[in-house]
């Protein structure tokens, strides 16, 4: 955990940065025009053509979407109805993806050195108990290597 530290906090740095940006993005692409009698956002969507209250009514409650969105869990309950919108929505899929992916090999390679390490250890530790036999242990050693 230690050696995956910076790796984390970069990840966690460019979610937050992907966070805002893409919500600030849909805000602005999905909001509506402004309804100053109901002080809230209406947008057109649907076949229909009718007025709905915008989900995007801040930046803030854009992150909501934005989160479902980048970690691709998409509840559905916020959706895009423009065709900008859709468009912007693929990209934010895409992007979450990437930015997600590229830490976690990090991460992931960090844990295998970690492992590797361990194995090191546990048979240095085995070793000294059996004494040195290097041939039976190295024999011990390859099978349980080939069992795995």
């Amino acid at each position: 955990l230690r050696k995956s530290g910076e790796a984390f906090g970069v990840l966690l740095f460019f979610l937050g940065i992907t966070i805002l940006l893409d919500s600030s993005i849909m805000y602005f692409l999905e909001r509506g025009h402004w309804d100053e009698e109901d002080r809230v956002y209406y947008r057109t969507c649907g076949e229909e053509g009718r007025d709905v209250p915008s989900p995007y009514g801040s930046i803030i409650e854009a992150f909501w979407w934005c989160i479902t969105t980048i970690t691709t869990v998409g509840y559905g309950d916020i959706v895009p109805c423009t065709a900008a919108g859709k468009v912007f929505a693929g990209l934010t899929m895409v992007l979450g993806i990437m930015v997600v992916a590229f830490p976690i090999t990090i991460i992931g390679a960090n844990f295998n050195e970690v492992y590797e390490q361990h194995r090191r250890r546990k048979m240095a530790r085995h070793i000294t108990k059996q004494g040195g036999n290097l041939q039976l242990l190295r024999r011990q050693w390859l099978e349980h290597s080939y069992r795995l």
